[in-house]
């Protein structure tokens, strides 16, 4: 940071924390959401530890030693709100011990609007791109679970997509609470859907889902049964597939309320390659009378 802003800041800041400077490392490496965060940045009388400008977003981080400025903190929090900044703490502890947490919070606070466009990565080879070149395509995946803590369980399928070679995550919706569709006798759901940019071909990425699924827990039983997890291919760019074990759009995403919502939440304007009708535009005109609640950002309730 340059300029007078920048002077203002090494004047009035101490040198940054081990903490401050190992989330900064994964902050500007990974570009959390697509956004540009600046470090050590002025607003106001007050000099914030990270700032996204794009997205009005403030990320501070306190020193475990610092537990008693609670008034001061708070004092803090409320002038950056009434000036329209949403703002995250983390104690340093929280950084160094769940480096991955942390990002993934601030990450799912400005999710990234991700481009329906595909676009070639060199480095991945493969047969269906241009020159042995893969194409990237943006694939949407539904999340559903009613067993154990499900909530915990959809979390650790999001990391563990995130894992699977070939694989970007986008944007991640909301936690949805949701009356269970058809089936025996169960406790409601908690549903999610997540927006990947992958170099996998569609049975490639279906058979990764499986085997997280697989390694979940999950046990196959009969339609609308209670499940561990379950995670479906929604979209696939724009492919429509037919098969025995893959067909894509996923075949009941338009008749359900648990579906489309958490996908007109992280993708209301892509079009359904088959219906011609956007996520948005899907879901104003459902039918489906089962109730649908949404509980608020993916990683607030933990």
């Amino acid at each position: 940071m340059g300029g007078v802003l920048g002077k203002r800041a090494r004047e009035l800041k101490s040198v940054p924390t081990d903490a401050e400077r190992e989330l900064w490392k994964h902050l500007r490496r990974e570009q959390i959401g697509g956004n540009k965060f600046r470090r050590q940045h002025p607003i106001g009388s007050y000099i914030v530890d990270f700032v996204c400008l794009e997205k009005k977003l403030v990320v501070e981080v306190d020193g475990s030693q610092h537990r008693d400025r609670v008034g001061y903190d708070q004092a803090r929090t409320a002038w950056l709100k009434d000036k329209g900044y949403e703002v995250l703490r983390f104690w340093d502890n929280e950084v160094f011990s769940n480096i991955g947490g942390v990002k993934q919070v601030i990450w799912n606070t400005s999710p990234p609007r991700l481009d329906p466009r595909p676009s070639l990565d060199p480095e991945v080879s493969g047969p269906n791109g241009q020159g042995g070149r893969r194409v990237k395509e943006i694939a949407y995946i539904g999340l559903g679970s009613n067993l154990g803590d499900p909530k915990k369980r959809l979390r650790e399928a999001i990391n563990l997509i995130a894992a699977i070679p070939g694989i970007k995550i986008g944007g991640i919706s909301s936690l949805y609470h949701t009356e269970p569709v058809g089936g025996p006798l169960q406790t409601w759901y908690y549903n999610a859907a997540v927006g990947v940019e992958t170099s996998l071909a569609p049975e490639e990425l279906i058979a990764a889902l499986q085997r997280i699924e697989g390694e979940m827990g999950r046990a196959r039983g009969g339609r609308n049964a209670p499940r561990t997890i379950d995670l479906d291919i929604l979209l696939f760019g724009e492919r429509v597939v037919q098969g025995d074990r893959l067909t894509i759009p996923h075949p009941r995403m338009c008749e359900r309320r648990f579906v489309l919502a958490p996908m007109a939440e992280i993708a209301p304007g892509i079009v359904h390659p088959v219906k011609g009708e956007t996520m948005g535009a899907l879901l104003n005109s459902l039918s489906d009378v089962h109730k649908v609640v949404r509980k608020g950002r993916f990683y607030e309730d933990r």
